[in-house]
């Protein structure tokens, strides 16, 4: 029995251990401000989110650069030459903000690596996962939103220099990434194998046969030794060490007892509401949720008994007061009866009222419509019999002026026949007048 005992003992703590180490709760947000704050600082960009930005760095610095890939049992996996890689490059996110830059968000899950791959024939490349992007065990990584990386996020590098050491030598310039994109098929390819994060990526079977070289397959061995977090060893070794810290600092409550902390009065351009729960603050150690789950199981236990007894006695109680309840339930039917009936002559009533003030406004509008119309029409016939007049007096101008020249043009004839006339007169009465007189001088003439 005692064996039994031990063996399961055994068992149970591996299986605590794997758990703890998937889920990475022996890490805390004590542990990442602790040893990430003489690299960087603290900026709360809303309540509960916090974020870290590296500070001796380079204007053009960009995570996952200074290093090498090395491929592992757990996958590729990113080896830091960088003091605070330890923890920025296997656990948490990373996302560019606007006016803070480039920022590292905390998160407890331990992985080889945290980034999205893009190969082609010719370049390999590789970006930092955002904070919107979630590994699940059963499906890998899914994104909150519709995630696509700029492509000043990404590194590219040919396949001849991937997976040597110092690979920031190599990687070509971002100015021409936008050449190197479009020719490049998008890949994430991580998996769950017993208890642990693997970060396939591209395969190695690929990069071997482009780049025409083996690469060694290594294990990966963790380490809480401050000694090992600087840079784990590279060349011909068969091991890889990744610092992994355990939680042996005094936990302090909450953020207001840090004052390295800086409150952003900026609005930051990261979609906090996308982001998946991260217990930044509450998480402590991997004891205290352990003695939080008992206690809530021993509450759940004590709150069964108590349920049970407490329906056994509600059943005894029951049966003695079924009558009362069935008087009291045909009482609540008669008045639930009575109130719908109000509560539908109500209805009703409204229904009425609003349909005669319906009936009212339609009937003030359609005489308000006509009365506009009536008026429109009177408007219009006044309109036309002004012009009507307007054009006779016009016609009657016309008219009278034309009958005026003709009169004058009558007169004019008349005046000019009378003149004729008059002087045909005057012409026969002289010549008459005249032979009148020669005849009687002749006739003088002859006497």
């Amino acid at each position: 029995m005692k064996k039994l005992m031990l063996i399961l003992f055994a068992t149970v703590l591996i299986s605590s251990n794997a758990n703890a180490g998937h889920l990475g709760f022996a890490v805390s947000f004590d542990t990442f401000y602790d040893n990430l704050s003489p690299y960087g600082e603290w900026i709360e960009l809303e309540p509960s989110v916090v974020v870290w930005r590296p500070t001796a760095v380079s204007r053009h610095w960009k995570p996952y650069a200074m290093g090498e890939w090395i491929w592992t049992d757990q996958g590729w996996y990113w080896n830091s030459y960088e003091p605070f890689g330890w923890a920025t490059y296997h656990y948490g996110r990373w996302f560019l903000d606007d006016y803070y830059g480039w920022v590292w968000l905390p998160d407890y899950e331990w992985a080889p690596s945290w980034v999205e791959w893009r190969h082609s024939d010719v370049y390999i490349g590789w970006a930092p996962l955002p904070p919107y992007a979630v590994f699940k065990r059963n499906h890998g990584i899914r994104f909150t939103i519709s995630w696509h990386s700029h492509e000043n996020h990404w590194h590219f590098v040919s396949y001849n220099y991937f997976g040597r050491p110092n690979i920031h030598y190599y990687i070509e310039r971002p100015e021409y990434n936008y050449r190197i994109m479009p020719k490049t098929k998008y890949r994430t390819n991580y998996k769950y194998r017993s208890g642990r994060i693997y970060n396939a990526g591209i395969e190695r079977s690929t990069i071997e046969r482009r780049s025409g070289r083996t690469i060694q397959t290594r294990t990966v061995q963790y380490s809480s030794k401050t000694v090992d977090r600087s840079r784990t060893s590279s060349g011909s070794g068969k091991t890889v060490v990744a610092y992994r810290p355990a939680n042996r600092t005094k936990h302090s409550e909450g953020l207001k007892s840090r004052e390295g902390i800086i409150k952003s009065s900026r609005k930051t351009s990261l979609r906090t509401s996308k982001i998946p729960e991260r217990s930044i603050v509450k998480e402590r150690s991997v004891n205290n949720n352990r003695s939080s789950n008992t206690e809530i199981k021993n509450s759940n236990r004590s709150s069964v008994n108590s349920s049970v007894k407490n329906n056994r006695v509600l059943n005894s109680s029951k049966r003695k007061s079924v009558n009362y309840s069935g008087s009291a339930n045909r009482t609540k039917r008669y008045t639930n009866q009575n109130s719908s009936s109000l509560s539908s002559r109500k209805s009703y009533t409204k229904q009425k009222s609003a349909t005669t003030n319906r009936s009212k406004n339609t009937n003030s509008n359609k005489t308000y419509k006509s009365s506009s119309r009536s008026q429109f029409n009177t408007q219009k016939s006044l309109e036309q019999k002004s012009s009507t007049v307007r054009k006779n007096s016009r016609a009657k101008v016309k008219s009278s002026a034309y009958s005026s020249a003709r009169n004058n043009q009558s007169s004019g004839k008349s005046y000019v026949k009378r003149n004729s006339a008059s002087s045909k007169k005057s012409v026969k009465k002289n010549v008459s007048g005249r032979s009148t007189k020669n005849s009687s001088t002749s006739k003088r003439k002859v006497r």
